[in-house]
Parts: C-alpha cells; structure tokens; sequence
C-alpha cells in the first residue's frame, strides 16, 4: 500500500514510574511493542518501522529483519521528555541511516493495544487527501471526567477544578471534550522537524476513535485491558 515513504516509529522508554517496564507488559502473550509493531507490519503502509528506545534490552522485542532499532540518547529518555522529541530524533536518524526522504512519518504508541489496521489506514487516507501539516487520533472524553466536573483537594476542602464548575450541574451543558489516545499520529515531514513542544500549532487534523480503547498508565488500566482484549 505505501506508495510514498512513510515511516513508523515507535517510542518505548524504560523509565516509566506508573508501572516498570511498561512497554513490555504482555496481553494476551505478546509485549506492547509487539502488538504495536505487528499492527505497523499487518497495515502494509510504512516503507520502514523504526523502535526507538533508551534501552538495549527492548530491541529483543523486535525480529530486526523485519524492523528497525535505535538507541535513543538519554537526553530525551527523562520523565520530563516528550514523545515528539523522541520522534523527531528518531525520524532524522532514520533519514541518515537509510539514506532516504521520508515523505510522512507516524507515531504508534505502545501503550494502546486497542490500535487497528483500519485506524491506521484511515489517517493515512485522511493525511494523503487534505492539505494537513499532522492528523492525531482523539477519543470523546465521558463526561463524568471533564473539567466542569473535576475536583480538586486543596487545604484539606473539595473544590471544583475550574472556578465557575459549580454552575454545571446539568449534563448536558458540558461541551464536548476530548483526549489524544495514542492510538496514531501522523505528520508530514517538513512538520514534523519544524514544528517543536507543541505538534497542535501546525495545521492538524484528526480522527475520532467511537470505541472502547485504553493508553495504558496504571496497573489498574493493564489489568482493564488485559480483562477486554482476553475476550475478543
């Protein structure tokens, strides 16, 4: 399917802190780089897929015939690095190894195995057709979790997270809210080494996900999705 050069990089650091090693946790007998990289594979559209990670260790996660490994510089390895850093490097490493231009580059996130070939093709599409710098994936946010609805704990009182949350009280008042699920991202390639700490500053397109999918942060979210995907 890939008529242009299209990469696909999948970001797994080590130094997760809400679960250790959480890009190798398994579902189903398979790691989260596994399932990533096998869906990259399964969609037929990438020329290369690239796992970059500041751990040797997770290269075994990989058949390396059929994808790539690159070290990635424990500058952005820390808590307080970004996956569109990790990105970044990642793609211009990936220039000069393969000694290539890439025409578009996509971001899989391992911590959402509920990826499907289908959504990838999608944004793919999507990106090809309209005259977008970046398309990212978006899930409806349930409105019992909105910002109208937060509240914080602050001098040992509850208080609504935004300041006029109170006048909320219906429901169906609350405007549509939406998260990044980590399911895809994509960018073309001029964007994607501009563009710096913020990829929405471009023009961005998106695809909403009307599914039940989870990017796993928690052990109770890996436990949820464990109990889902075991039944599908």
């Amino acid at each position: 399917m890939h008529k242009l050069n299209t990469l696909a990089v999948i970001p797994a650091r080590s130094g997760s802190k809400g679960i250790k090693n959480k890009n190798l946790k398994r579902i189903n007998g398979k790691s989260l780089i596994k399932i990533a990289s096998e869906v990259a594979s399964k969609s037929k559209i990438f020329k290369h897929i690239v796992l970059t990670s500041d751990s040797i260790k997770y290269k075994n996660e990989i058949d390396t015939n059929s994808y790539q490994f690159i070290l990635r510089n424990k500058k952005i390895s820390n808590d307080k690095s970004n996956s569109l850093s990790a990105w970044r490097d990642a793609f211009i490493k990936m220039e000069k190894l393969n000694k290539i231009k890439y025409d578009y580059s996509v971001l899989l996130e391992p911590t959402n195995p509920f990826r499907k070939i289908s959504d990838l093709h999608k944004i793919y599409k999507l990106m090809i057709s309209h005259n977008f710098d970046g398309i990212l994936t978006l899930s409806e946010k349930p409105k019992s979790f909105t910002d109208q609805k937060t509240l914080i704990i602050k001098n040992n009182k509850l208080k609504y997270y935004l300041i006029n949350g109170s006048k909320y009280t219906i429901r169906q008042t609350i405007p549509v809210q939406y998260y990044r699920n980590g399911i895809g991202y994509i960018s073309t390639s001029n964007y994607l080494k501009r563009c710096k700490n913020n990829f929405l500053s471009g023009k961005i397109g998106f695809l909403i996900i009307d599914r039940i999918n989870i990017n796993i942060d928690t052990i109770n979210d890996l436990k949820l999705t464990r109990l889902i995907l075991s039944n599908v």
